[in-house]
């Protein structure tokens, strides 16, 4: 019986549609992770830091594990006050799926958290996971950064059968993942 996309994923660390199912391999020089090494910080942003972004986030890093490169993500809400009917520290939907994933859920039981501007300035590279609901956000409370962001189009909301919100996150993290990998 074949498997399925997830748990294709799970036994070969390759997300579904990878166009590069080799691991990356990166120069010796610079970029390279080594203990003394620069390691560089990728924030992920949604509104409420409890579903997109925090699935993106453990995601992303268990597969820069796997991929050796020097790149750690965080993740922070817009506006975490819009989430008040959020329950726990992280949506069960998002930790099922990791766990699907046999991703390492390190970071998951920790609650959300309100960007604060040090957050955008620790941060290498800034991503924002739906550009239609989170630039007005930016906009309205970080006009500075609006034109920092990377902006995907991922968007809110439970799975259904026609759409999986958290299927097109992988996608987006394994596109990033392959990119930062050619870098």
């Amino acid at each position: 019986m074949p498997l399925s996309p997830w748990e294709r994923v799970r036994v070969t660390g390759i997300l579904p549609e990878s166009k590069n199912p080799h691991l990356c391999r990166l120069p010796v020089g610079e970029g390279v992770k080594t203990e003394a090494s620069t390691v560089y910080k990728l924030l992920f942003l949604c509104t409420g830091n409890y579903y997109r972004s925090r699935f993106a986030e453990l995601l992303f890093n268990a597969m820069a594990v796997t991929h050796a490169l020097p790149w750690q993500a965080f993740s922070r809400g817009l506006a975490i006050d819009k989430g008040v009917n959020n329950v726990g520290s992280m949506s069960p939907l998002a930790i099922n799926a990791l766990q699907v994933l046999g991703s390492n859920l390190v970071g998951a039981e920790r609650f959300p958290l309100q960007v604060e501007e040090c957050d955008f300035q620790a941060a290498d590279h800034i991503i924002a996971l739906q550009e239609a609901e989170h630039k007005p956000y930016l906009q309205e409370r970080y006009p500075a950064w609006v034109n920092k962001v990377e902006y995907w189009h991922v968007r809110d909301g439970a799975p259904t059968p026609a759409y999986n919100p958290l299927d097109e996150v992988a996608r987006d993290v394994q596109r990033l993942m392959a990119h930062l990998c050619r870098s």
